[in-house]
């Protein structure tokens, strides 16, 4: 997986990013695409922001949100935020940027339900408890009233024993189902989340001010994530292993061969007509008389005929 390493500085609609993503494999008869969510959020570096990128990578990244092709569930589509790192849907008649890729788009997951309530991500290589913790030793109806399972930061890394830890927060983004909403998990692997249950990362983050003590965390209703200070109560969901994350590769973006402007074939330039002067009559002032000018004629005449004669 290649993105460009240097997006275009200009928004579009989501049906203007086809057109681009179309004129981009055109003009490079290369396959670029738009990215999925999960694709996206691989370019964010979670400790920094504005921009929220490795900026010795991608030295010069338009700061806004970026168009992902992973619709949300009210007819927009997933974006990041290059200013935050947060993830977020914006509507079909919003504009942003976009990051094309290029590469086969993988399948997201691979689940297995194991045994012992647990589900192996075959993709990730990841393995997770089926349900949150729950301290209290059941998930009351009254759960979103009462948070009686919320946990502060140092309970939930007692509970990190025999493998288990918190997850990062691009690990447990990766199990959210942005198809889905409240949960925005898959009910089928995962059991159910608490309505309102926002969910603690091992990830540090940093607040528009800089502020450290801060922490990542996942929504389990709209799957979105966010910074949060570090001695709020979350909910816990454990993970095992140490899945890859994968690192995309820049690439130059690429530049469609400029159309050269034809150029005019010059006009010689022509030297004025200068029309050829026509003698003025040359009036004689010499006068004749009537038998000087007989005479005239008759010399003329003869001149003639001999000349005729020769010829």
């Amino acid at each position: 997986m290649k993105f460009e390493q240097t997006p275009v500085s200009r928004t579009f609609t989501p049906s203007e990013a086809t057109n681009y993503i179309s004129a981009l494999r055109d003009s490079t008869n290369e396959h670029w695409r738009l990215p999925n969510i999960k694709e996206l959020e691989t370019l964010l570096d979670y400790t920094r922001i504005n921009p929220a990128v490795d900026t010795s990578v991608y030295p010069s990244v338009p700061l806004g949100k970026f168009w992902s092709k992973t619709p949300d569930t009210s007819g927009g589509f997933w974006t990041i935020d290059t200013m935050s790192g947060m993830p977020s849907t914006e509507p079909s008649t919003a504009k942003c940027f976009v990051w094309a890729v290029l590469g086969v788009e993988q399948s997201l997951h691979d689940y297995v339900v194991n045994v012992d309530d647990t589900v192996t991500d075959r993709m990730t290589g990841l393995t997770w408890k089926r349900s949150h913790e729950m301290p209290t030793g059941q998930d009351k109806p009254d759960e979103w009233e009462t948070r009686t399972n919320r946990l502060t930061r140092e309970q939930a890394l007692a509970l990190c024993v025999g493998g288990w830890r918190l997850p990062e927060v691009w690990e447990l983004r990766g199990i959210i189902d942005e198809s889905r909403y409240t949960p925005a998990l898959d009910t089928s692997v995962f059991t159910k989340t608490p309505f309102h249950a926002n969910f603690l990362t091992a990830t540090p983050a940093l607040d528009a001010y800089q502020n450290a003590g801060m922490y990542w965390e996942v929504s389990g209703d709209v799957g979105g994530s966010l910074p949060s200070e570090g001695h709020r109560k979350g909910y816990v969901r454990l993970v095992r292993g140490t899945g890859a994350t994968p690192v995309p590769t820049p690439v130059p973006t690429p530049v469609p061969t400029p159309t050269p402007t034809p150029v005019p074939t010059p006009v010689p330039t022509l030297a004025p007509i200068v029309p050829t002067p026509v003698p003025t009559p040359v009036t004689s002032n010499i006068a004749f008389s009537p038998s000087e000018y007989q005479a005239l004629m008759i010399q003329v005449q003869n001149l003639a005929s001999t000349l005729a004669a020769k010829l």
